[in-house]
């Protein structure tokens, strides 16, 4: 079974990491490892390298929707806990974070070719309504500064 296998089976954390480890070291353009790896970064509330990990799935998965609204649930879970400890210096930095994965989305979109959005399995990286609003509020807080 190839280490890519035991990522989506495994539970124990420490072994999710090895492979994790392995997999970026023999071929650095596996989302899903830089995914386990900001996963475990998240269960330890260490944000900053959730944005790392994540920042490095979304370049080997640039049209996968899925990882860029896994993306956004982790800093918007950072943006409220951060917001709730009084945190106003890091809220920010999962805000300006947030705005720039809708950004990224959208160059990405924007740098796909005709041809590329007329086929039939085309790439969908339109968020859904609730993520554009979190989005209009982090937009606004970022103007009244």
């Amino acid at each position: 079974m190839s280490k890519i296998q035991l990522l989506t089976q495994e539970r124990d954390k420490a072994l999710l990491n090895e492979y994790a480890d392995e997999i970026i070291k023999n071929n650095g353009n596996i989302a899903i490892a830089y995914d386990v790896k900001a996963n475990d970064a998240y269960s330890n509330g260490d944000f900053e390298k959730v944005m790392e990990y994540k920042d490095k799935a979304l370049e080997c998965a640039p049209y996968s929707i899925e990882e860029y609204i896994d993306y956004c649930d982790k800093l918007i879970v950072g943006v409220s806990l951060y917001e709730s400890a009084g945190d106003d210096y890091s809220a920010a930095a999962c805000k300006k974070a947030l705005l720039s994965v809708k950004e990224r989305a959208q160059e990405t979109k924007e740098k796909t070719s005709e041809l590329g959005l007329k086929i039939y399995d085309k790439p969908e990286l339109d968020f859904p309504q609730e993520y554009e609003e979190f989005f209009e509020a982090c937009e606004e807080d970022e103007i009244k500064k």
